[in-house]
């Protein structure tokens, strides 16, 4: 029966905090610890960062630079190994929000683990890129090519990449498949994608450029954790949804046109 589900998609996201809000709380709860340690390996980079500076007292910017550029050598790798185990185990995560989204009886481990088996592989392999592009680019330091660099990670790699992995969260496909429609999909919403891009970054990016080691920073980080990714993630599954039933599932995958709605 389907005279209980929403007609829009907008009406959906309501109905999904409103009829499911202890699970949606589980996945803030989870979503939270997944971030606990990205928050560690922050700290303690930002703890050397500013001991360093403090070492070298009055110091130049060619060294203030090559000091940035050794710690992240060091701690660049744990920093985006905290960042991939977070993406591998949210791809559980994104597939109990999609069967939330669907408003289907479901199990929530069960989803769960049906997520980390179909998804998780699919997951690294769409951010491998952007991440390997964001540690050659902090060997740049703070020099120009790095400015340059991060508007090119913004702007063409992060976009592709999230659409690699709504694709992953819907479909079966082979990485090439899903990067070539990664591409005609960012090119087809570029405005719109752009926009959720912002959204979805600018907020923790901001966070990160406060001042270091000041408590307020990780609690607000923290919070964002727990209150706004799982909403964001919610948005964009939608409007993904939006967009493979415009272009896709009409005539490829009939069975999930319009899935979730009347």
């Amino acid at each position: 029966m389907r005279e209980h589900l929403p007609q829009t998609r907008r009406a959906a996201l309501w109905g999904c905090y409103r009829d499911h809000f202890g699970c949606m709380l589980r996945l803030n709860m989870i979503c939270l610890l997944l971030f606990l340690p990205m928050a560690v390996v922050l700290y303690l980079k930002e703890s050397l960062l500013v001991n360093g500076y403090q070492a070298l007292g009055e110091a130049t910017a060619a060294q203030i630079n090559s000091l940035y550029i050794q710690l992240h050598g060091w701690l660049g790798l744990p920093e985006a190994g905290a960042f991939l185990l977070f993406i591998l185990l949210f791809s559980g995560v994104v597939r109990v929000i999609r069967q939330l989204l669907w408003d289907e009886p479901f199990s929530f481990a069960r989803e769960f683990g049906i997520g980390l088996r179909q998804c998780a592989m699919g997951f690294l392999k769409a951010v491998l890129p952007a991440v390997v592009f964001w540690y050659v680019l902090k060997w740049a330091g703070t020099s120009l090519m790095a400015g340059i660099l991060s508007v090119i990670l913004f702007f063409a790699i992060i976009p592709v990449c999230v659409w690699m992995l709504l694709q992953t969260v819907y479909y079966q496909l082979r990485f090439t498949e899903s990067l070539r429609n990664g591409i005609i999909l960012y090119i087809r919403t570029l405005p719109a994608t752009l926009l959720l891009t912002a959204a979805t970054v600018l907020p923790f990016w901001i966070i990160f450029s406060v001042a270091p080691l000041e408590l307020g920073k990780y609690i607000v980080l923290l919070t964002l954790a727990f209150v706004y990714v799982i909403l964001i993630t919610a948005v964009w599954l939608l409007y993904a949804s939006h967009i493979f039933d415009q272009y896709i599932n009409k005539e490829r995958y009939p069975e999930i046109y319009r899935k979730g709605l009347r």
